[in-house]
């Protein structure tokens, strides 16, 4: 054996762990799921709104299928299709608590994991599958949206399938097209922002017909695949809800315009997506000799809800909807870290000179002639070597970077997942104060972000109780209809409501005009103050004299 042998296999050696990972058995991904899998669920608090308003809606709904109970809402505000995943969180809800609900959004998240994997395997080669799958797994918004027992999850998930099935190479294209349209209609019946990244997904599907000639004709078979298969969920959804195409209009285009100013939003979403944006930029620079389209293309999607909440001014979900961009994002970045890891060990395998014929030709030097050459050989072998070994260095030394830099990767996911998490205030306090004042089937109570409440004391109180600060409507004692600021202040003058409780958050400025009826003591009385802690104003809850 050579000593340039031995050096070529202590090259190799040093990606050996990689590979393995990569392509072995598994080892790698199963690990990076474990690492995510406790990340998210190291992450603690009470429900947060949306996941409350989800929830309590789909009890609603199966009530109203089980037992033709009113539903009191037709919930065509959420951003979703109501009869979707609400039932689905309403009945894991009923089985195992909000909890189950919670993990529920982890398994699809883990499934959007190993499809991160196989996107960019199928993309940039399987060296690209697992450092993809690590930036995607521990990205902060990914850990956040993992553990939230909303739609974003599963429309995550389902996106990811469509994207899966949209970049595996197959010489026949309507059978993988209608599997990516069903699986889009059905992210879009999740959650529709998912429109905004379909036209890239069938753009991917497009791009990665194979085969040679009529590739025309392939990718017109692959789009009336894709219609064919998103039009079932859809006709689907019309049939169950003829109010469907009038929710979406009215859940996106209809929505009031935010003032959020233009670098707050770039300052969260940079604070959010960062790390997993500048990675991917290098990746970008990387994809630009080979699959320069599908490389623009992904990054360009990652880039959408930034963009559009940009332009919208809009800050509201920007935290859920970071991590559908960091997908597209991830397979960028699988390749950046893929390409810094890789070493040049196959070329120094064609330079090897087997050791055994190296003695012999010493044996048979018997000129001077002779053995110079065998000099000049052992020269060249001898700077073989010490390049080899300097490669290996820099590879090890790459290798070691990239598992430090994943580490650190991690620390600041899991910090920035903790930070979103604990965003909004615990309401076991609140709740506690809450069911010694209410009374089934008798009062009205006005809270703020009602939909908490109503969701911890649902087995208590009727739905038509509650009344949020978001938007309501009064009809006074005269006949005369109000909405707005001033529906409230005259139902507070008339005590209609039995409790109110307020917190100056999301409608303070409500809470604020509100406050100059609630403070006239021949009306009502506070009866006590629900601290939140520090940076936080307290719950106040007034009961009517």
């Amino acid at each position: 054996m050579s000593v340039i042998s031995l050096s070529t296999r202590a090259g190799r050696g040093n990606s050996a762990l990689f590979d393995r990972l990569s392509r072995g058995d598994g080892l790698g991904l199963a690990i990076v799921l474990a690492v995510q899998t406790t990340l998210s669920l190291s992450l603690h608090n009470t429900a947060f709104e949306d996941e409350a308003l989800y929830v309590y809606a789909g009890h609603q709904q199966i009530d109203h299928l089980l037992h033709a109970s009113r539903v009191y809402d037709s919930y065509w505000y959420i951003s979703g299709f109501p009869w979707f995943y609400p039932p689905i969180a309403g009945f894991l809800d009923g089985i195992g608590g909000l909890a189950l609900v919670r993990l529920f959004s982890l398994v699809c998240l883990l499934a959007a994991t190993l499809a991160t994997a196989g996107v960019a395997r199928n993309l940039f080669g399987r060296r690209a599958g697992l450092p993809a799958a690590i930036v995607f797994a521990v990205a902060g918004p990914v850990l956040f949206v993992g553990h939230l027992a909303t739609f974003d999850a599963l429309c995550i998930a389902l996106l990811a399938g469509a994207t899966l099935s949209a970049t595996i190479p197959r010489p026949r294209c309507f059978v993988p097209g209608v599997s990516v349209g069903t699986l889009l209609a059905l992210a879009f019946l999740a959650k529709y922002v998912a429109l905004l990244f379909a036209p890239s997904v069938v753009a991917l599907a497009l791009l990665c017909v194979s085969g040679s000639g009529w590739k025309l004709r392939r990718r017109l078979s692959a789009l009336v695949g894709i219609g064919t298969g998103a039009a079932i969920p859809l006709l689907v959804a019309m049939v169950l809800d003829r109010q469907f195409i009038k929710g979406f209009v009215g859940a996106t285009l209809s929505r009031h315009t935010s003032s959020t100013h233009t670098s707050v939003i770039l300052e969260s979403a940079t604070r959010w997506a960062g790390p997993t944006l500048a990675i991917a930029a290098a990746g970008l620079v990387a994809a630009l000799a080979k699959r320069r389209f599908v490389a623009l293309l992904l990054f360009a999607t990652g880039l959408i809800p930034v963009v559009s909440q940009t332009v919208g001014h809009e800050l509201t979900s920007l935290q859920k909807h970071v991590a559908y961009g960091i997908f597209f994002l991830a397979p960028l970045a699988g390749l950046a870290v893929s390409t810094l890891v890789s070493t040049t060990g196959e070329h120094a395998e064609a330079s090897v000179v087997p050791e055994p014929r190296m003695r012999r030709t010493v044996r048979a030097a018997r000129s001077e002639r002779l053995h110079a050459l065998l000099q000049r050989t052992n020269a060249r072998m001898s700077a073989l070597r010490i390049a080899r070994n300097r490669k290996e260095v820099h590879a090890g030394r790459n290798l070691a970077v990239v598992a430090l830099a994943a580490l650190v990767f991690a620390g600041i996911g899991q910090r920035t997942a903790n930070a979103l998490y604990n965003e909004w205030p615990s309401s076991s306090r609140l709740v506690t104060v809450l069911r010694t004042q209410v009374r089934p089937a008798s009062g009205r109570y006005l809270v703020e972000e009602s939909e908490v409440p109503r969701f911890y004391l649902r087995n208590l109180i009727s739905p038509w109780q509650w009344t949020g600060t978001f938007w309501f409507q009064y009809k006074t004692r005269s006949g005369q209809l109000l909405t707005g600021t001033d529906a409230y202040r005259q139902a507070l003058r008339d005590r209609y409501f039995a409790i109110v409780a307020l917190r100056y958050g999301p409608t303070a400025p409500l809470d604020r005009e509100l406050y100059q009826v609630l403070k006239n003591q021949h009306l009502y009385r506070l009866i006590t103050r629900v601290p939140l802690g520090r940076q936080r104003s307290d719950w106040f809850v007034w009961r009517s004299t």
